[in-house]
């Protein structure tokens, strides 16, 4: 798992106007059932998008590169509108 400081250059250096979270210790990753059984500590890529309180609002268990953050984007605008975020 990323370093808070390797996440902070990446958020940096992509112009990310939020914090990226780091789960060095993968609470987060085993809580959420993503992280993978090998040596490497390594997790499959998911994006979780939380509202104000915390709560899962949109989850992408499968996340692919390509067309991932317009569909995002296009998710959480809608929530938006609807009121959900």
């Amino acid at each position: 798992m990323d370093t808070p400081k390797v996440l902070e250059g990446f958020a940096k250096k992509h112009g990310l106007v939020f914090t990226l979270a780091s789960d060095q210790d993968r609470g987060v990753g085993s809580a959420y059932g993503v992280l993978k059984d090998n040596v490497s500590r390594s997790a499959n890529r998911v994006t979780v998008v939380l509202d104000g309180e915390g709560r899962v609002v949109l989850a992408y268990p499968k996340v692919k590169a390509e067309g991932h953050a317009a569909k995002v984007l296009e998710d959480v605008t809608k929530e938006r509108q609807e009121g959900r975020l």
